[in-house]
């Protein structure tokens, strides 16, 4: 056997008997909800707002696939989550269960998602694809006046013109087979 060895014992726990079980841990606050609830009510843009808190706790490919979507809309515990196409909306649904509890932890309450494409909500009213940015054609109503036109330089050759660009540029002939 060695030496004695002398242990550190804190005051609190000195004289109390050794049957005493240790302290419990405090237990951790809940997770208050974040600015994605506001007054109890819950609407695509709080949680659009949301999506960088969201993905920050979610695995590195999960987070990837999320940050490029956008919430729709929440109707009751349904929130409807559009993906740019369907092989990004194939992979999100791998990563479904644990988006679902990241938001239901953050609400507060269970919550449901169902993964669009942007082509399924291409209809609804406020999505990007409802509402096209107009677009405009300045030359149509420009007038060209054909006495204006300068007429093409058709007495110099490209070569011609080629070796004007680059002096002191040496023409070579092709050499025939």
């Amino acid at each position: 056997m060695g030496a004695p060895v002398a242990v550190a014992v804190p005051a609190d726990l000195v004289g109390a008997p050794a049957s005493a079980p240790p302290p419990a841990p405090e237990p951790a606050p809940a997770s208050e909800p974040g600015p994605a609830v506001s007054n109890g009510t819950v609407d695509a843009a709080s949680l659009n707002d949301a999506i960088p808190e969201l993905t920050a706790q979610l695995k590195r490919g999960t987070a990837a696939i999320y940050r490029n979507g956008r919430f729709a809309g929440i109707d009751g515990d349904v929130a409807t989550f559009v993906l740019d196409n369907a092989p990004t909306r194939d992979r999100a649904e791998r990563g479904r269960d644990e988006v679902e509890r990241a938001l239901s932890d953050r609400l507060g309450r269970t919550v449901t998602l169902r993964l669009v494409e942007e082509s399924q909500v291409a209809g609804d009213v406020g999505s990007p694809a409802a509402t096209p940015a107009p677009v405009v054609d300045d030359r149509s109503e420009e007038t060209i006046d054909l006495d204006d036109l300068v007429p093409a330089d058709v007495t110099t050759s490209v070569v011609d013109k080629l070796a004007a660009h680059f002096p002191g540029a040496t023409m070579m002939d092709e050499e025939a087979p």
